[in-house]
């Protein structure tokens, strides 16, 4: 089990103006497990580096303690006090130059990275033992307040008074020092990183089943837990209009009927299948769907040809339906949602947040840009006939893509297919009877042709004349 330490206090202690500055820094933590349990009574070891410039700067000291907990999970080192690594600049402590630059502390624990914390204003304590202008000292500040005992009560985790006015770093309080430190939890999840496998290309693999809201994900290789509802909750965001239903009656329709979903992609899915849920069980079945009627609502769909307007999205043909057109004739398959269409899609300049680009755009807009270095979508600040203001401070070209609808139209193909389906059985059922009425008309024509033919046996053994000897008398 992965082991966690929350940091609660790290305390220096300065010397008088005479004496020599001590070369080291105390520090304390509670060591807890991944639950949050205190790890208590237990040997750890702990590496502890003192990084210069940034998080990420050159390592100036390094050094390994091992500490033991006691019944709280409370342990103490002293950093400067521990094995160097030989890792830095140098092997004791006292080179680090602590008025050169900011400085960090990483804490590592039984080689896990716990993360990384900037020291303030109190490792710069040790400064005062180099050799310095003579203000290095500062104005004498009040007394630092003393820190408040922590749970175990350690003597040593109140605020040092500090003569040369730093005041001292406060102790422990208790339970909400640690929860202070829950930040550090966060550092777990690059440990997730361990199940990525890296090809040096850019390309990443995971190697196991992923979760999103589910801690166990055993469904499939990606299974996700959770929806929203899409897409409005009140009556200002729905859309109303009039259509004429089963019933021959007009009633009002809500065209964005709240359904959850639980993945939203702007490009396609693909492969070899798909499986809705449509287990009786989950159902409140209404009745058989009307074919006749569903046979008209599918003959009065259009199918079209057209081409994306964003070029990104490629150029070749398409042939399927409109929304629009749709929900005129069929809207329980149409639902509204909020996005962003290429109404717009021109290159232009940003100059301190103005776009000089000639638009239709107005204040309280939301229009996408593609800049440098970001594509985001920006609130529209103020515009007129040469351009308008976003809400950023960027200059330099800009791709101006298009604006935020709140009636973006989607169409439910699944609902297209079952019309269809539907619409075909009606069919199947014409061509029956169809086929019946042939078959009908086929057995008359055949009993038609047995009495014409009984009529022309009858005429011959009376000696009438018939079509066979009419046409022998006509030749001789």
């Amino acid at each position: 089990m992965k082991k966690q330490l929350l940091l609660l206090a790290s305390v220096l202690f300065c010397a008088i103006t005479f004496a020599q500055v001590p070369q080291g820094i105390n520090y304390q933590g509670v060591a807890r497990d991944a639950s949050g349990v205190e790890l208590t009574n237990q040997t750890l070891t702990i590496q502890l580096s003192v990084i210069s410039g940034s998080s990420t700067g050159a390592v100036s000291w390094q050094e390994t303690h091992t500490v033991a907990t006691n019944d709280f999970g409370l342990f103490s080192a002293v950093i400067g006090g521990g094995t160097s690594t030989g890792v830095g600049s140098s092997s004791t402590f006292d080179v680090v130059d602590w008025g050169s630059a900011s400085h960090y502390i990483k804490v590592e624990m039984n080689g896990i990275d716990m993360g990384t914390t900037e020291l303030m204003s109190v490792p710069y304590a040790l400064q005062a033992g180099n050799p310095g202008p003579a203000g290095a000292d500062g104005t004498n500040g009040t007394n630092g307040i003393d820190g408040v005992d922590g749970a175990v009560g350690p003597a040593g985790a109140d605020g040092a008074d500090g003569t040369n006015g730093i005041d001292g770093v406060d102790g422990a309080v208790g339970p909400a020092g640690a929860d202070g430190a829950d930040g550090i939890d966060g550092v777990d999840g690059t440990n997730a990183t361990s199940l990525w496998q890296d090809d040096g290309n850019g390309n990443a693999t995971i190697m196991s089943n992923v979760g999103i809201g589910t801690t166990n994900p055993i469904r499939g290789k990606l299974e996700i837990t959770g929806n929203q509802q899409c897409c409005g909750t009140t009556q200002g965001d729905f859309w109303y209009y009039l259509y004429n239903n089963p019933n021959g009656q007009f009633q009002w329709y809500n065209g964005t009927d709240n359904f959850d979903i639980s993945v939203y992609a702007d490009g396609r899915f693909m492969g070899s299948g798909i499986h809705i849920f449509s287990d009786e069980r989950i159902k409140n079945v209404i009745g058989l769907s009307n074919s006749k009627k569903d046979l008209s609502t599918l003959l009065s769909l259009e199918i079209t040809d057209y081409k994306m307007k964003d070029k990104l999205k490629g150029n070749k043909p398409y042939k399927k339906v409109i929304a629009q057109q749709v929900m005129s004739v069929y809207p329980q398959a149409v639902s509204l949602t909020t996005e962003v269409v290429p109404d717009i899609y021109k290159v232009s300049t940003i100059d301190n947040g103005y776009v000089s680009l000639e638009t239709d755009l107005k204040a309280g807009d939301k229009v996408r840009l593609i800049l440098e270095d970001e594509t985001s979508l920006f609130d529209v600040i103020s515009a007129d006939k040469n351009g308008f203001k976003v809400s950023t401070d960027k200059s330099g070209k800009v791709f101006v893509y298009g604006r935020e609808v709140d009636d973006f139209h989607a169409v439910d193909y699944e609902s297209l297919s079952m019309l269809n389906v539907s619409a075909t059985q009606e069919l199947y059922t014409l061509i029956l009877s169809q086929q019946q009425i042939i078959e009908s008309l086929e057995t008359e024509v055949a009993e038609l042709q047995e009495i014409k033919e009984d009529i022309e046996n009858l005429k011959n053994l009376i000696g009438l004349p018939t079509k066979s000897n009419t046409s022998t008398m006509k030749s001789e």
